[in-house]
């Protein structure tokens, strides 16, 4: 059996304990010039199989920059992008959920996930 492995997003994602979900992480280009796709592990997109919703960025609905600054409710796509690079996927049960304030109004939820199939390791 693999090791469980937590995912760390900023933002709230209030998963029950025994949950079964999905993490995906999607590349990014990073470069000022030329092109280097990373993988965005520290922004990923994540859903509760049993509920579906999805907890993710405003980049995983919408091209970055597409709303305005001063908006209040951003009317994003109930889908993920389609144009993104899926770097991986990895599904499991939440063994621990922990919401916390980290300063600034900033939420962030780790989950501690137990996955479901061997492959390769998150992160």
């Amino acid at each position: 059996m693999p090791d469980a492995f937590v995912v760390h997003y900023l933002g709230v994602a209030p998963i029950s304990v025994g949950t079964e979900v999905e993490v995906r992480v999607f590349t990014l280009d990073t470069a000022v010039f030329g092109t280097k796709l990373e993988p965005q592990f520290e922004d990923p997109l994540i859903v509760d199989l049993t509920t579906g919703v999805m907890y993710g960025a405003e980049w995983h609905f919408q091209a970055p920059g597409m709303t305005k600054n001063d908006a209040v409710i951003a009317a994003l796509p109930l889908a993920p992008r389609a144009d993104l690079g899926e770097h991986g996927r990895w599904r499991g049960h939440v063994t621990a959920t922990r919401i916390a304030n980290i300063g600034h109004a900033q939420m962030q939820t780790s989950l501690s996930i137990m996955p479901t199939e061997a492959g390769r390791p998150y992160g």
